[in-house]
């Protein structure tokens, strides 16, 4: 929701048959050539950039391919700051083993990382921590956030809402912006919908 950002659309429908698959994404092979397509389009991404990944077309992918493709998509986009990744578009087959693949890789990497999917409003893949999906809600039902929003609305501490927001834009859930006023600097986050 914050504007003025880039939006950069990865239709899996045309990958797929770039590579020579139809509807259903399967097979790792497959998502390392799928990803070697896309690649270039994401090798360099400036900060403010929304990555859409839609699977509009798609009827089904396995875990497997979720695993190489969209996994390894996330990890890339991580070591950006201020780009985040949203899938779209993707039925409820889709959604199934893109959480199995995301729940294995996490355990397999003792890690916590988590995809967004957009369907009406932004959902995690994965369940997030209660404080955290809280926020997050609150975030994406506002145009843009500041810490002390988050503080006033969940009658918390200032650095406790800060320490959620950046979380939040750590892994690469929400947008920030600075800005300058009469109470000095403060961060706004916002996502997009």
């Amino acid at each position: 929701m914050m504007g003025g950002k880039k939006v950069l659309c990865i239709l899996m429908n045309e990958l797929a048959q770039k590579v020579g698959l139809n509807k259903e994404l399967f097979y790792r092979p497959n998502a390392v050539k799928m990803y070697t397509e896309v690649f270039p389009l994401v090798q360099y991404l400036n900060g403010g950039t929304l990555v859409d990944c839609s699977f509009e077309g798609i009827t089904g992918c396995d875990a497997s391919f979720a695993d190489e493709f969209v996994i390894n998509l996330q990890k890339h986009i991580a070591k950006y700051k201020n780009v985040v990744l949203r899938l779209s578009h993707c039925n409820e087959a889709i959604i199934e083993n893109l959480q199995g693949a995301l729940l294995i890789r996490n355990e397999m990497d003792n890690e916590k990382t988590n995809i967004l999917y957009y369907d009406s409003s932004y959902k995690f893949l994965i369940k997030q921590e209660p404080n955290l999906q809280n926020t997050f809600d609150f975030v994406q039902s506002h145009k843009e956030v500041s810490a002390r929003d988050i503080a006033e609305y969940f009658g918390i501490e200032i650095n406790s809402a800060s320490n959620r927001l950046k979380k939040l834009y750590d892994s690469n859930k929400l947008f920030r912006r600075e800005i300058k006023d009469e109470k000095g600097r403060q961060h706004l986050y916002g996502a997009r919908g």
